[in-house]
């Protein structure tokens, strides 16, 4: 009888990318392709269809520390499995969803199962298996829900124009069986990492807590780093604004998205080899630099795409920004800091996207929440430092 496949980091990066793919990709980056036919189909309004997306992430970021919990209590593929597994329910809800409190009822479920094959148990996995060095994995892991995003939006768009919404739903129910479920059913901890923690257990020095300020300092500068990606939503509206064609204005949000994909790697493997709160604070004067070229070179169809480029950088922070800041002031305490501090980054990142809109609304012009932006990155650099302090003192 031949041996069980034994698995390798490159495994387990592999498996952690496909998650990444199909929670972040499919669920965080392809609900808003369906507000229109699902508003159509119930006779409500777009708006009253979006909510949906804030109903997931508000449940997404408070169930976080309740997946750490299970995480602790139950083998980690058990639960990536199940996530995906309710990820398939939601999916079959959706196709045949036929008001708007089914619509939400199944938002709530989409929030959990997000929440289990996702961001906490992929930095889990990944620390588990490459230590400290996991920055450039965990890059190369959330660039790849670029990826996975951008061709899944191409593919079920296609879909959606010809077949509808519930045949679409049903594809992406599908496609979650067919690829995400074997991969996330395959996931396991590094037994040499679990035989380490083990050993700690029985008699090395136990854990340090996080302080209460360090932790306050972590969360609004985590908060901040997540502030900053809220615009992207709006770069196709701040192009028209500024007289560009809907099909022209499109290629500004390409751009964005390209970046995002290079700049996660990059950052990663920077914070590999450097200090991740020293790449943490030049990514943000990067980023700022971005936001003010689209802000003075508004004429210029170019250098606003280029400006696009470089402000994506905002997204490496606000996932492998935070996930190895994190691990760096809370240590062996990384799990249930972190779940604590996706609470406040996801909060902030649904008010952000509204923040922008809701400013554009009473001023006529992106230009205000662009300076904002800018002072934010700053503000957040201010904040690093700080925390780079605390964390020497600690």
């Amino acid at each position: 009888m031949s041996k069980k496949k034994q698995l390798t980091s490159r495994d387990i990066l592999l498996r952690c990318c496909i998650c990444i793919g199909g929670s972040i990709g499919m669920i965080g980056n392809c609900n808003g392709i369906f507000y229109t036919s699902l508003a159509e189909s119930l006779d409500v309004s777009v708006g009253q269809v979006s909510i949906m997306t804030t109903i997931y992430s508000i449940v997404a970021a408070f169930f976080g520390p309740v997946c750490v919990r299970i995480l602790t209590r139950k083998e980690i593929q058990k639960v990536t499995s199940t996530g995906v597994l309710l990820a398939i329910a939601t999916y079959l809800l959706l196709s045949v969803t036929q008001n708007l409190p089914m619509l939400y009822a199944t938002a709530v479920l989409m929030g959990i199962s997000y929440c289990m094959f996702s961001n906490i148990p992929v930095s889990m996995l990944l620390q588990s298996w490459y230590g400290e060095k996991n920055g450039g994995p965990l890059g190369l892991a959330m660039a790849f829900s670029g990826i996975f995003g951008a061709l899944m939006n191409t593919l079920l768009s296609m879909i959606l124009a010809g077949r509808g919404f519930r045949f679409t739903y049903a594809v992406m129910a599908l496609i979650q069986l067919v690829l995400v479920l074997p991969a996330a059913r395959s996931v396991r901890m590094n037994p040499d990492a679990e035989a380490r923690d083990t050993s700690v257990a029985e008699g090395e020095e136990p854990a340090r807590a996080v302080s209460g300020s360090q932790f306050v300092l972590l969360a609004v500068t985590c908060s901040l780093f997540c502030f900053l990606p809220g615009l992207n939503q709006h770069l196709p509206a701040l192009a028209q604004s500024m007289g560009e064609s809907i099909q022209s204005s499109a290629s500004l949000l390409t751009a964005c998205m390209l970046g995002n994909v290079c700049w996660k790697v990059l950052f990663g493997r920077l914070c590999d080899r450097y200090n991740p709160i020293r790449m943490s604070q030049i990514w943000l004067v990067i980023c700022a630099s971005g936001a003010a070229i689209m802000l003075v070179f508004t004429d210029q169809f170019i250098l606003m795409r280029v400006g696009a480029f470089v402000y994506a950088t905002c997204f490496s922070l606000g996932t492998v920004g935070i996930t190895l800041l994190t691990q760096m002031v809370a240590g062996r305490n990384y799990a249930p800091t972190y779940s604590k501090v996706l609470i406040c980054t996801n909060i902030t990142y649904a008010l952000t996207v509204s923040f922008y809109g809701l400013l554009y609304d009473a001023t006529g012009s992106y230009l205000p929440g662009v300076v904002i932006l800018i002072g934010v990155a700053f503000l957040a650099l201010i904040l690093t430092r700080i925390l780079s302090r605390k964390s020497r003192q600690a």
